[in-house]
């Protein structure tokens, strides 16, 4: 009795270990802890091998595919983060709430993250300020994409983002390094 017991818990293990992570495909890539390239002891996310993270503070199981990082939190709500692989790490988009705080129309306007008191602005000449300070021009893609080119302090980024009545959900990338221990 004992040995059919034994045997059919090592042949329950095999199985579930033959499956991998209960949660699906992950790209071992993206399994670590990471942090803001410009603060790298501080960590903002881990992705374990067996599908379960942390990601600003809160729990989840995720999979990945080769574009998103799919976190599923207790209830089963999903969120897709966009992640690009570099030599230097991985660039993570945050995905922004912001508010319209005025009435214009389209992406042109002054637009507040009420969270974290973040500001964009965008204007009808092609122009935008970020966070009252960061300014340049920009340009719009028939995907979504949205290409901020900064006068000076950043690189060009390639944003994503979506208008849903008065609110503009952008997704920013972040470098990301694995964090220092």
């Amino acid at each position: 009795m004992k040995r059919k017991v034994i045997a059919l818990m090592l042949a329950l293990l095999m199985i579930l270990a033959a499956c991998g992570s209960p949660t699906g495909k992950i790209n071992d890539k993206v399994v670590g802890s990471w942090a803001f390239n410009h603060d790298d002891t501080t960590e903002f996310a881990e992705f374990r091998d067996d599908g379960t993270a942390v990601y600003d503070g809160k729990k989840y199981t995720y999979t990945t595919d080769d574009t998103f990082i799919i976190l599923k939190d207790k209830n089963g709500s999903e969120t897709k983060l966009r992640y690009e692989m570099t030599q230097k790490g991985m660039n993570l988009c945050r995905i922004q709430t912001y508010v319209r705080m005025d009435g214009s129309d389209g992406i042109v306007g002054y637009w507040l993250d009420e969270i974290n008191s973040w500001t964009f602005e965008f204007t009808e000449a092609g122009t935008f300020r970020e966070d009252g300070a960061f300014t340049g021009h920009y340009a719009t893609g028939s995907n979504g994409e949205l290409k901020l080119m900064y006068e000076r302090s950043f690189e060009d980024t390639l944003c994503y983002y979506t208008i849903e009545g008065d609110k503009i959900i952008i997704e920013y990338p972040w470098p990301m390094v694995k964090t220092a221990k």
